[in-house]
């Protein structure tokens, strides 16, 4: 927070010294000077409100710990109980394993497992039992398939599929998407205008593609598709 209001009252000074300079400019060009610093202060501001909504859209995303088996490529398996996080430097998600025989403080007590180190991930998801009068829904298993940065979870299949670096499956949106596949071509990293080649026939998918919104645009898709 301190360093917030820091920025901020450093903006304001800059911006009274700006203005304080333009009474020394003439007359015929102070409009033109207050118009590019005008133009340079709302970029300013727009890209740290475009960032500050990212921020915050990231925090909502839901990622617990579950019980993950792992298949190494030397073809073993373990159970480890994890979030999936990001390694900021390395730009990869790792789940943390815990050997709990070694004490605390041991450095080999705690080991990162990367993508690169695993063929899959598979998360056992136990639906949520609400109608008393209906069997309960089975067990079923999600694969996170090893990329070079992160699991890819499948979140919605049809003509078009997407994937998330995340195992979550319910209350899901665009934020938890970082994949598509098109038919049964190549799994590729979700680009906007990529999507919007396929889509871009369908006015409905349309709508929610204009909002950013790319997970309503491909569910939308694949509706009309089936329909």
């Amino acid at each position: 927070m301190t360093s917030s209001l820091n920025k901020f009252f450093s903006l304001v000074i800059a911006l009274i010294a700006v203005s304080a300079s333009l009474f020394g400019q003439p007359q015929e060009y102070r409009a033109d000077l207050n118009r590019v610093f005008s133009q340079q202060y709302q970029h300013q501001m727009m890209n740290r409100m475009m960032t500050r909504s990212w921020l915050n859209n990231a925090n909502y995303l839901v990622n617990e710990k579950y019980d993950f088996e792992v298949h190494l490529n030397d073809g073993t398996k373990q159970i480890v109980k994890s979030k999936i996080y990001t390694d900021t430097i390395a730009h990869q998600s790792y789940l943390e394993y815990i050997n709990k025989s070694l004490a605390e403080g041991d450095s080999r007590r705690i080991t990162r497992i990367y993508p690169s180190k695993t063929s899959k991930i598979i998360r056992i998801i136990v639906p949520l039992h609400t109608n008393e009068f209906e069997p309960a829904p089975r067990p079923y298993a999600i694969e996170g398939l090893s990329s070079d940065s992160c699991w890819r979870f499948k979140v919605i299949s049809g003509k078009i599929s997407a994937f998330s670096f995340l195992s979550e499956q319910y209350d899901l949106n665009t934020f938890y998407l970082n994949a598509f596949q098109f038919n049964n071509g190549e799994i590729q990293p979700l680009d906007p205008e990529k999507l919007k080649n396929i889509i871009q026939s369908d006015g409905k998918a349309m709508k929610y593609f204009q909002k950013k919104d790319y997970y309503g645009a491909i569910l939308r898709y694949n509706k009309q598709s089936k329909d």
